[in-house]
């Protein structure tokens, strides 16, 4: 590494010549700045301990505490790296360093300790997330690997998910890929038979990890990152509780302590995305696994270095012809194309033929087939094969207070029959938190399909969609601002007073709940809608909802709430 960076000294010292995107040429000093890598790598590089931090100088047995420690500085870690190798060894003890010369000694202006980037491969979805809380949830739920498994495979399809057909206990090899799928769903496993501390615990750890993957920061969501690290730690007692682990200071694990300093990083480097092991890891498929799969199995070290030499040297005569013969990168292109298998179980957007149709899902935001999948549905065969109990009642109000039916549409009756789509694709705007480009989301609507000789049966499946009705409602924060708009199931009311009655009732009784601290600053929203009412109650980040810790408000009202 030392002899890979040697250009650098002369180059930040004295400057180097360059041609600016603007045409200018101008004198560049570059530096060092970012050191990408995960914790054995980190530590190597910062000539210290693997049970140390890399970047501070916090005791050993004090990692799993939220508490700050002093900095690690080169000046003091190369003195007594000297100071060592002479006999006096107290400042590198203290340090917890090891004996090594630094290839950053000669650096100009370089802090390594600053340098090093969050990891959010190894440091999160591997480590904070799948090796530790996945592992101890799984000790603290009744039935153990069994029933997560059970709930893993008992979960729904969904559009670019992926889904576990055998759990998670039988998988010996994870990616980044399986991390991300896994963590979209682990919070909705739990739901149920895990109580309110673990699923506190489990939606901060989930919190960390998706405010740390934002492309971009403000100062709000900042604080939204610390306090998720502040709820993580807060809520760890209940894996001592327990007995997962022994006591609170049974946590001293490297990649749990890197996560005070994501912040910190995030500030002086940029966003934690941008420094990922994640896209590098993807080499280990080029070099390593292509190549081990095109040996015999037996000696393969040599016929794997013999494989590529071959593919450098085409890919070298490549580049030549497309340098030489006109025409020939498109042909090359072509050629290079490979078609992707679905090993990990992931439902694509188009496999009902539901594809984009210009106009439609650019302009609409959403598409659908040209042709409905079933034609001439009856009513009664939606209200009992869909479970669309009050669409005559929903439809007859839509087409009513639509501008384009007010006055020629007839109000449908049991004996009308529909045309009914399996799915609609829906065009999400993008959240310039997480990605610039549009998602699509596929919303399906399926009802059991019979075996028919040796076609097996197709089992129903009916998404639950969110939908916000105006964008620009008052009281309804954006997603990822941390607030979250909670409504309660329909609740039959007779008259306004009444409804404001109920909703005291509601805010009074979950108030004192124990699971739920609603904002004193935040107003209740709530209206009427078809006579239903519906209102929603801002809470703390923290918090934690169970069906069981909300209060029915009426006879009529179900005791089961999403």
């Amino acid at each position: 590494m030392k002899s890979l960076l040697r250009p650098l000294v002369d180059a930040g010292y004295s400057g180097v010549k360059m041609a600016c995107a603007d045409g200018f040429v101008r004198r560049v000093f570059p530096i060092l700045a970012a050191y990408v890598a995960d914790h054995p790598e980190q530590c190597l590089a910062a000539c210290c301990q693997e049970n140390r931090c890399p970047r501070c100088v916090v005791e050993v047995k004090k990692r799993g505490r939220p508490e700050f420690s002093t900095r690690r500085d080169p000046a003091s870690a190369l003195e007594a790296m000297k100071d060592a190798a002479v006999g006096d060894t107290e400042d590198f003890t203290h340090l917890g360093l090891r004996p090594n010369r630094p290839f950053w000694e000669d650096l100009p202006y370089c802090d390594i300790f600053s340098c090093f980037t969050p990891d959010l491969l190894h440091q999160l979805h591997k480590g904070v997330f799948k090796d530790h809380v996945v592992k101890w949830a799984t000790k603290c739920l009744e039935g153990g690997a069994d029933e997560i498994d059970r709930r893993f495979r008992a979960m729904p399809r969904g559009s670019k998910l992926r889904h576990f057909q055998k759990g998670i206990s039988l998988i010996s090899q994870w990616t980044g890929t399986e991390y991300k799928n896994m963590e979209k769903v682990f919070l909705g496993v739990l739901a149920g038979p895990a109580e309110p501390g673990l699923i506190r615990v489990v939606r901060a750890t989930l919190d960390f990890i998706y405010y740390a993957h934002f492309e971009s920061h403000t100062l709000d969501s900042l604080r939204k990152l610390d306090a998720a690290w502040v709820a993580f730690h807060q809520n760890l007692q209940y894996f001592v509780d327990k007995g997962v682990r022994k006591d609170r200071d049974n946590f001293n694990i490297p990649k749990l302590h890197s996560m005070q300093h994501y912040i910190e990083s995030i500030i002086s480097r940029g966003s934690a995305d941008g420094f990922s092991t994640e896209s590098p890891e993807r080499l280990h498929i080029d070099f390593a696994k292509n190549a081990y799969r095109a040996t015999n199995k037996r000696n393969y070290v040599k016929q794997m270095t013999k494989w590529l030499e071959r593919q450098d040297a085409c890919f070298r005569f490549s580049a030549y012809l497309q340098w030489t013969v006109e025409g020939y990168n498109s042909e090359l292109e072509g050629s290079l194309e490979v078609k992707e298998d679905n090993e990990d179980g992931v439902v694509g957007d188009d496999e009902d033929g539901d594809e984009d149709v210009g106009e439609q899902a650019v302009f609409l935001g959403y598409s659908v087939a040209k042709l409905p999948a079933y034609r001439n549905v009856p009513i009664t065969d939606l209200i009992n094969n869909y479970g669309a109990d009050d669409i005559i009642t929903q439809l007859t109000t839509f087409l009513q207070n639509s501008p384009l039916t007010s006055r020629s549409a007839r109000a449908p009756i049991l004996t009308s029959t529909l045309s009914v789509y399996k799915c609609v694709t829906v065009r999400l705007p993008p959240a310039p938190q997480v990605t610039s480009s549009v998602t699509k989301d596929v919303v399906r609507a399926r009802p059991f399909v019979a075996a028919r000789g040796l076609v097996p049966a197709v089992a129903a499946q009916f998404d639950t969609v969110l939908a916000r009705e105006s964008a620009e409602e008052d009281g309804i924060e954006h997603p990822l601002d941390g607030e979250f708009a909670f409504v309660p199931p329909s609740i039959s009311v007779a008259d306004r007073s009444h409804a404001q009655s109920q909703v005291s009732k509601f805010v009074r009784s979950v108030s004192s709940s124990a699971c739920l601290k609603t904002m004193a600053a935040s107003p209740i929203q709530w209206r009427m809608s078809n006579g239903l009412l519906l209102f929603a109650i801002p809470y703390q980040s923290s918090a934690c909802i169970k069906s069981r810790d909300l209060p029915a408000i009426s006879a009529d009202a179900p005791r089961s709430f999403p």
